[in-house]
Protein backbone atom coordinates (compact mmCIF):
# COMPACT_ATOMS: atom_id res chain seq x y z
CA UNK A 1 0.00 0.00 0.00
CA UNK A 2 1.28 3.25 -1.19
CA UNK A 3 2.32 5.67 1.55
CA UNK A 4 -0.50 8.76 1.77
CA UNK A 5 1.88 12.27 2.70
CA UNK A 6 0.57 13.75 6.10
CA UNK A 7 -0.44 16.81 4.57
CA UNK A 8 -2.65 15.04 1.91
CA UNK A 9 -4.19 12.87 4.98
CA UNK A 10 -4.91 16.37 6.55
CA UNK A 11 -6.62 17.65 3.77
CA UNK A 12 -8.96 15.22 2.95
CA UNK A 13 -10.01 14.42 6.99
CA UNK A 14 -10.67 18.74 6.95
CA UNK A 15 -12.81 18.42 4.26
CA UNK A 16 -15.21 15.57 5.62
CA UNK A 17 -14.91 17.49 9.08
CA UNK A 18 -16.46 20.49 6.84
CA UNK A 19 -19.40 18.63 5.43
CA UNK A 20 -20.30 17.04 8.50
CA UNK A 21 -19.05 19.91 11.32
CA UNK A 22 -21.67 18.49 13.94
CA UNK A 23 -21.38 14.75 14.25
CA UNK A 24 -18.55 13.91 12.34
CA UNK A 25 -20.05 10.64 11.43
CA UNK A 26 -17.23 10.30 8.36
CA UNK A 27 -14.20 11.44 9.77
CA UNK A 28 -15.06 8.84 12.72
CA UNK A 29 -15.56 6.31 10.04
CA UNK A 30 -12.17 7.40 8.86
CA UNK A 31 -10.36 6.48 11.97
CA UNK A 32 -12.03 3.27 11.94
CA UNK A 33 -10.44 2.45 7.87
CA UNK A 34 -7.28 3.15 8.26
CA UNK A 35 -4.29 3.43 11.46
CA UNK A 36 -2.64 6.06 9.36
CA UNK A 37 -5.49 8.42 8.95
CA UNK A 38 -6.18 7.94 13.14
CA UNK A 39 -4.15 11.12 14.38
CA UNK A 40 -5.43 13.67 12.35
CA UNK A 41 -9.23 12.47 12.68
CA UNK A 42 -8.95 12.46 16.53
CA UNK A 43 -7.33 15.99 16.16
CA UNK A 44 -10.68 17.04 15.01
CA UNK A 45 -13.49 14.23 16.44
CA UNK A 46 -11.67 15.72 19.81
CA UNK A 47 -11.26 19.31 19.43
CA UNK A 48 -14.43 20.07 20.86
CA UNK A 49 -16.10 18.26 23.86
CA UNK A 50 -19.87 18.42 25.12
CA UNK A 51 -20.18 17.05 27.97
CA UNK A 52 -23.90 16.00 29.16
CA UNK A 53 -25.22 17.87 27.02
CA UNK A 54 -28.79 17.46 26.57
CA UNK A 55 -28.93 15.35 29.55
CA UNK A 56 -31.85 13.83 31.28
CA UNK A 57 -30.84 13.28 34.85
CA UNK A 58 -34.17 11.65 35.33
CA UNK A 59 -33.75 8.96 32.14
CA UNK A 60 -29.66 8.93 32.06
CA UNK A 61 -29.69 9.51 29.09
CA UNK A 62 -27.21 11.66 27.26
CA UNK A 63 -27.02 12.55 23.92
CA UNK A 64 -23.22 13.38 24.35
CA UNK A 65 -20.28 12.00 26.31
CA UNK A 66 -21.33 11.89 30.05
CA UNK A 67 -18.20 12.92 32.68
CA UNK A 68 -17.74 9.35 33.44
CA UNK A 69 -17.56 8.56 29.89
CA UNK A 70 -15.05 11.23 29.30
CA UNK A 71 -12.79 10.14 32.18
CA UNK A 72 -12.40 6.68 31.08
CA UNK A 73 -11.55 7.67 27.35
CA UNK A 74 -8.72 10.06 29.16
CA UNK A 75 -7.68 7.12 31.16
CA UNK A 76 -7.43 4.63 28.33
CA UNK A 77 -6.61 6.84 25.29
CA UNK A 78 -4.00 9.35 26.96
CA UNK A 79 -3.22 11.21 23.65
CA UNK A 80 -6.20 12.65 23.26
CA UNK A 81 -6.03 14.95 25.96
CA UNK A 82 -4.07 16.97 23.83
CA UNK A 83 -6.70 17.46 21.02
CA UNK A 84 -9.19 19.10 23.21
CA UNK A 85 -9.64 22.89 22.58
CA UNK A 86 -13.03 23.45 23.58
CA UNK A 87 -15.35 22.11 26.22
CA UNK A 88 -19.57 22.67 26.63
CA UNK A 89 -20.25 21.06 29.70
CA UNK A 90 -23.76 20.75 31.68
CA UNK A 91 -22.54 19.94 35.55
CA UNK A 92 -25.54 17.80 37.09
CA UNK A 93 -25.51 17.45 40.69
CA UNK A 94 -23.68 14.39 41.10
CA UNK A 95 -20.50 15.73 39.42
CA UNK A 96 -20.15 18.34 42.49
CA UNK A 97 -19.01 15.22 44.38
CA UNK A 98 -17.73 13.16 41.86
CA UNK A 99 -13.28 12.74 42.36
CA UNK A 100 -12.89 11.56 39.17
CA UNK A 101 -13.44 14.95 37.59
CA UNK A 102 -10.27 16.89 38.77
CA UNK A 103 -8.22 13.76 37.67
CA UNK A 104 -9.73 13.75 34.06
CA UNK A 105 -8.89 17.85 33.43
CA UNK A 106 -5.50 17.24 34.45
CA UNK A 107 -4.57 15.84 31.63
CA UNK A 108 -5.63 18.47 29.93
CA UNK A 109 -2.83 20.92 28.05
CA UNK A 110 -3.80 22.91 25.28
CA UNK A 111 -7.65 23.78 25.95
CA UNK A 112 -8.98 27.26 24.08
CA UNK A 113 -12.70 27.85 25.33
CA UNK A 114 -14.17 26.46 28.37
CA UNK A 115 -18.01 26.82 28.92
CA UNK A 116 -19.62 25.29 31.80
CA UNK A 117 -23.20 25.67 33.89
CA UNK A 118 -25.78 24.14 35.92
CA UNK A 119 -29.46 24.07 36.04
CA UNK A 120 -30.87 21.21 38.17
CA UNK A 121 -33.98 19.89 37.14
CA UNK A 122 -34.51 19.65 40.91
CA UNK A 123 -34.63 23.26 42.05
CA UNK A 124 -34.04 22.37 45.78
CA UNK A 125 -31.03 20.81 45.05
CA UNK A 126 -29.25 24.01 43.70
CA UNK A 127 -28.08 25.31 47.38
CA UNK A 128 -26.39 21.56 48.01
CA UNK A 129 -24.16 22.09 44.82
CA UNK A 130 -22.21 24.89 45.45
CA UNK A 131 -18.53 25.64 43.79
CA UNK A 132 -16.74 26.59 46.97
CA UNK A 133 -17.43 23.47 48.90
CA UNK A 134 -17.17 21.24 45.64
CA UNK A 135 -13.67 18.84 43.86
CA UNK A 136 -15.19 20.40 40.33
CA UNK A 137 -13.50 24.11 42.01
CA UNK A 138 -10.28 22.64 42.08
CA UNK A 139 -10.88 20.77 38.53
CA UNK A 140 -11.66 24.28 36.93
CA UNK A 141 -8.73 26.45 38.73
CA UNK A 142 -6.24 24.04 37.02
CA UNK A 143 -8.07 24.99 34.03
CA UNK A 144 -8.29 28.12 34.59
CA UNK A 145 -4.15 28.16 35.01
CA UNK A 146 -3.54 26.90 31.28
CA UNK A 147 -2.01 29.71 29.02
CA UNK A 148 -3.67 28.51 26.41
CA UNK A 149 -7.29 29.10 27.70
CA UNK A 150 -8.47 32.29 26.40
CA UNK A 151 -12.79 32.34 26.45
CA UNK A 152 -14.35 31.28 29.39
CA UNK A 153 -18.50 31.29 29.82
CA UNK A 154 -20.23 30.05 33.16
CA UNK A 155 -23.97 30.15 33.93
CA UNK A 156 -25.97 29.33 36.57
CA UNK A 157 -23.29 28.72 39.55
CA UNK A 158 -23.57 29.15 43.15
CA UNK A 159 -21.09 30.18 45.29
CA UNK A 160 -18.34 31.37 42.61
CA UNK A 161 -15.35 32.34 44.03
CA UNK A 162 -14.43 35.49 42.21
CA UNK A 163 -10.92 34.84 43.68
CA UNK A 164 -10.47 31.88 41.23
CA UNK A 165 -10.16 34.15 38.00
CA UNK A 166 -7.19 35.42 39.51
CA UNK A 167 -5.58 32.09 37.73
CA UNK A 168 -6.57 32.86 33.86
CA UNK A 169 -3.74 34.26 32.62
CA UNK A 170 -4.16 34.75 29.07
CA UNK A 171 -8.53 35.28 29.32
CA UNK A 172 -9.33 37.38 26.36
CA UNK A 173 -13.50 36.98 26.66
CA UNK A 174 -15.78 35.93 29.67
CA UNK A 175 -19.45 35.58 29.37
CA UNK A 176 -21.54 34.91 32.67
CA UNK A 177 -24.95 34.89 33.97
CA UNK A 178 -26.92 33.69 36.66
CA UNK A 179 -24.46 33.74 38.96
CA UNK A 180 -23.79 34.52 43.14
CA UNK A 181 -20.25 35.14 44.52
CA UNK A 182 -18.14 34.40 47.59
CA UNK A 183 -15.52 35.54 49.19
CA UNK A 184 -13.06 32.59 49.87
CA UNK A 185 -9.11 31.31 49.65
CA UNK A 186 -8.35 29.81 46.80
CA UNK A 187 -7.84 25.70 47.21
CA UNK A 188 -4.20 24.47 48.44
CA UNK A 189 -1.90 23.59 45.41
CA UNK A 190 -3.06 26.38 43.49
CA UNK A 191 -0.66 29.49 42.95
CA UNK A 192 -2.66 32.78 43.34
CA UNK A 193 0.06 35.20 42.64
CA UNK A 194 -1.33 38.80 41.31
CA UNK A 195 -0.87 38.60 37.72
CA UNK A 196 -1.72 41.33 35.01
CA UNK A 197 -4.23 39.35 32.56
CA UNK A 198 -4.73 40.17 29.29
CA UNK A 199 -8.61 40.45 29.65
CA UNK A 200 -9.50 40.25 33.16
CA UNK A 201 -7.45 41.41 36.17
CA UNK A 202 -8.35 39.77 39.74
CA UNK A 203 -6.54 40.83 42.89
CA UNK A 204 -5.67 44.29 44.22
CA UNK A 205 -2.09 44.42 42.04
CA UNK A 206 -3.72 43.34 39.05
CA UNK A 207 -4.83 45.99 36.12
CA UNK A 208 -7.56 44.76 34.04
CA UNK A 209 -7.30 45.06 30.46
CA UNK A 210 -10.35 44.10 29.46
CA UNK A 211 -12.20 46.24 27.12
CA UNK A 212 -16.05 44.93 26.73
CA UNK A 213 -18.36 43.21 29.49
CA UNK A 214 -21.75 41.79 28.69
CA UNK A 215 -23.71 40.83 31.82
CA UNK A 216 -27.34 39.51 32.56
CA UNK A 217 -28.91 41.09 35.76
CA UNK A 218 -31.20 38.22 36.09
CA UNK A 219 -31.93 38.77 40.03
CA UNK A 220 -31.16 41.80 42.37
CA UNK A 221 -28.21 40.34 44.02
CA UNK A 222 -26.36 39.96 40.72
CA UNK A 223 -26.02 43.73 40.45
CA UNK A 224 -23.51 42.97 43.09
CA UNK A 225 -21.43 40.33 41.89
CA UNK A 226 -20.79 42.54 38.84
CA UNK A 227 -19.81 45.46 40.94
CA UNK A 228 -17.32 43.37 42.76
CA UNK A 229 -16.23 41.90 38.76
CA UNK A 230 -16.09 45.66 37.57
CA UNK A 231 -14.43 47.34 40.49
CA UNK A 232 -11.19 45.58 39.26
CA UNK A 233 -11.90 46.53 35.54
CA UNK A 234 -10.06 49.95 34.95
CA UNK A 235 -10.35 49.72 30.77
CA UNK A 236 -13.66 48.94 29.68
CA UNK A 237 -14.60 50.74 26.55
CA UNK A 238 -18.31 48.49 26.26
CA UNK A 239 -20.40 47.54 28.51
CA UNK A 240 -23.32 45.84 27.62
CA UNK A 241 -26.44 45.20 30.47
CA UNK A 242 -29.36 43.01 29.87
CA UNK A 243 -32.05 43.00 32.53
CA UNK A 244 -34.17 40.57 32.82
CA UNK A 245 -36.03 40.74 36.06
CA UNK A 246 -38.35 43.42 37.25
CA UNK A 247 -36.66 43.92 40.59
CA UNK A 248 -33.14 45.41 39.50
CA UNK A 249 -32.70 49.29 39.97
CA UNK A 250 -30.46 50.29 37.86
CA UNK A 251 -30.49 53.45 40.47
CA UNK A 252 -26.79 53.34 40.80
CA UNK A 253 -24.90 52.51 37.94
CA UNK A 254 -22.51 55.43 38.72
CA UNK A 255 -20.87 53.11 41.20
CA UNK A 256 -21.13 50.41 39.14
CA UNK A 257 -19.34 52.03 36.26
CA UNK A 258 -16.63 54.36 38.01
CA UNK A 259 -13.98 52.19 37.65
CA UNK A 260 -14.11 52.51 34.15
CA UNK A 261 -15.57 55.82 33.96
CA UNK A 262 -12.03 57.38 31.88
CA UNK A 263 -11.94 54.79 29.21
CA UNK A 264 -15.84 53.96 28.69
CA UNK A 265 -17.55 54.75 25.25
CA UNK A 266 -20.08 52.94 24.50
CA UNK A 267 -23.01 51.63 26.91
CA UNK A 268 -25.93 49.27 25.21
CA UNK A 269 -28.84 48.51 27.65
CA UNK A 270 -31.62 45.40 26.82
CA UNK A 271 -34.13 45.73 29.44
CA UNK A 272 -37.06 43.33 29.07
CA UNK A 273 -40.11 44.24 30.24
CA UNK A 274 -43.10 42.44 31.92
CA UNK A 275 -44.71 44.63 34.27
CA UNK A 276 -47.70 46.24 34.83
CA UNK A 277 -48.31 49.89 34.29
CA UNK A 278 -46.88 51.09 37.99
CA UNK A 279 -43.77 49.74 37.37
CA UNK A 280 -40.92 51.47 35.62
CA UNK A 281 -40.41 50.32 32.41
CA UNK A 282 -37.10 51.59 32.77
CA UNK A 283 -36.06 50.05 35.78
CA UNK A 284 -35.01 53.50 37.28
CA UNK A 285 -32.10 53.69 34.44
CA UNK A 286 -33.09 57.51 34.57
CA UNK A 287 -32.01 58.12 37.90
CA UNK A 288 -28.47 56.00 37.22
CA UNK A 289 -27.80 57.90 34.13
CA UNK A 290 -28.29 61.55 35.48
CA UNK A 291 -25.59 60.35 38.22
CA UNK A 292 -23.15 58.92 35.68
CA UNK A 293 -23.26 61.85 33.50
CA UNK A 294 -21.88 63.83 36.31
CA UNK A 295 -18.91 61.56 37.40
CA UNK A 296 -15.68 63.74 36.82
CA UNK A 297 -13.88 62.03 33.80
CA UNK A 298 -17.00 60.79 32.03
CA UNK A 299 -15.65 60.11 28.48
CA UNK A 300 -18.60 57.85 27.23
CA UNK A 301 -19.74 58.70 23.40
CA UNK A 302 -22.94 56.13 22.50
CA UNK A 303 -25.86 55.03 24.56
CA UNK A 304 -27.96 52.77 23.07
CA UNK A 305 -31.45 51.84 25.28
CA UNK A 306 -34.08 49.14 23.69
CA UNK A 307 -36.97 48.24 25.62
CA UNK A 308 -38.44 44.63 24.83
CA UNK A 309 -41.99 44.76 26.31
CA UNK A 310 -43.92 41.66 26.46
CA UNK A 311 -47.03 40.81 25.30
CA UNK A 312 -49.19 40.56 28.39
CA UNK A 313 -47.59 43.76 30.05
CA UNK A 314 -49.27 46.62 30.41
CA UNK A 315 -46.88 49.49 30.07
CA UNK A 316 -46.37 52.98 31.32
CA UNK A 317 -46.53 55.08 28.01
CA UNK A 318 -46.49 58.68 30.27
CA UNK A 319 -44.05 60.63 32.43
CA UNK A 320 -42.08 57.72 33.80
CA UNK A 321 -39.99 58.15 30.46
CA UNK A 322 -39.45 61.95 31.05
CA UNK A 323 -36.86 60.44 33.51
CA UNK A 324 -34.53 59.97 30.38
CA UNK A 325 -34.75 63.22 29.52
CA UNK A 326 -33.58 64.99 32.83
CA UNK A 327 -31.01 62.61 33.43
CA UNK A 328 -29.71 64.04 29.76
CA UNK A 329 -30.83 67.40 30.59
CA UNK A 330 -29.32 67.72 33.85
CA UNK A 331 -26.30 66.36 33.55
CA UNK A 332 -22.74 67.13 31.99
CA UNK A 333 -22.18 64.11 29.58
CA UNK A 334 -19.33 66.07 28.44
CA UNK A 335 -18.66 63.50 25.13
CA UNK A 336 -21.83 62.44 24.14
CA UNK A 337 -22.40 62.24 20.18
CA UNK A 338 -25.33 59.68 19.82
CA UNK A 339 -28.05 58.32 22.23
CA UNK A 340 -31.19 55.72 21.23
CA UNK A 341 -34.42 54.49 22.23
CA UNK A 342 -35.96 51.89 21.08
CA UNK A 343 -39.02 50.44 21.77
CA UNK A 344 -39.96 46.85 21.11
CA UNK A 345 -43.36 45.26 21.42
CA UNK A 346 -44.81 41.73 20.47
CA UNK A 347 -47.73 41.73 17.51
CA UNK A 348 -50.66 41.10 20.22
CA UNK A 349 -49.23 44.80 21.74
CA UNK A 350 -49.76 46.63 18.04
CA UNK A 351 -53.77 46.09 18.04
CA UNK A 352 -54.27 46.94 21.81
CA UNK A 353 -53.15 50.51 20.22
CA UNK A 354 -50.04 50.11 21.83
CA UNK A 355 -47.88 51.99 18.95
CA UNK A 356 -50.80 54.50 18.83
CA UNK A 357 -50.65 55.68 22.34
CA UNK A 358 -46.55 55.90 22.90
CA UNK A 359 -46.70 58.60 20.11
CA UNK A 360 -47.02 60.71 23.30
CA UNK A 361 -44.05 59.84 24.71
CA UNK A 362 -42.08 61.41 21.87
CA UNK A 363 -44.06 64.34 21.83
CA UNK A 364 -45.02 65.05 25.31
CA UNK A 365 -41.70 63.32 27.66
CA UNK A 366 -38.85 63.74 25.52
CA UNK A 367 -39.27 66.91 24.14
CA UNK A 368 -35.65 68.39 25.28
CA UNK A 369 -34.36 65.27 23.52
CA UNK A 370 -36.18 65.65 20.52
CA UNK A 371 -35.17 69.60 20.32
CA UNK A 372 -32.39 70.79 22.40
CA UNK A 373 -30.21 67.77 22.96
CA UNK A 374 -26.51 69.11 21.50
CA UNK A 375 -26.18 65.48 20.61
CA UNK A 376 -28.04 63.07 17.69
CA UNK A 377 -30.80 61.45 19.51
CA UNK A 378 -32.97 58.68 17.54
CA UNK A 379 -36.24 57.20 18.76
CA UNK A 380 -37.95 54.22 17.06
CA UNK A 381 -40.85 52.10 17.94
CA UNK A 382 -40.37 48.08 16.79
CA UNK A 383 -42.31 45.12 16.56
CA UNK A 384 -40.66 41.99 17.97
CA UNK A 385 -42.53 40.44 14.94
CA UNK A 386 -41.87 42.25 11.99
CA UNK A 387 -38.68 44.12 11.62
CA UNK A 388 -39.98 47.86 11.60
CA UNK A 389 -43.50 49.29 11.84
Amino acid sequence: MAIIPLDIIDIIVDILSRDDPEELTSVKSLSLACRAFVPACRKRIFASVGLNNHFDEEECEPRHATTAMFYRRLCSTSEISQYVRNIDYSITTDDFTDTTIPLAFEKITRLQRLQFFYYPLDKKTKPKASWDKSSLRVAFCYLFQLASLTKLELFGISNFVLADLSHCVNLEKMRFSNLSTVSTPSPKGIQNTPIKLRSLGIGSNSGSMLSKLSVNLGEPEHIQATKNMVRLCNNLSKFEISVLDPSVDLGDLASLLQPSITTLKKLEFNLHFSGQEEDDPLFNLGEGLEHLGNLEGNTIENIEITVHISEYSDCDRGSRWQSLDRAFQRSKWPQIKHVSLVVMAVFAAQERGFFDDFNDVWWKHLVWLREDAPFSFVFELKNDMVDEL
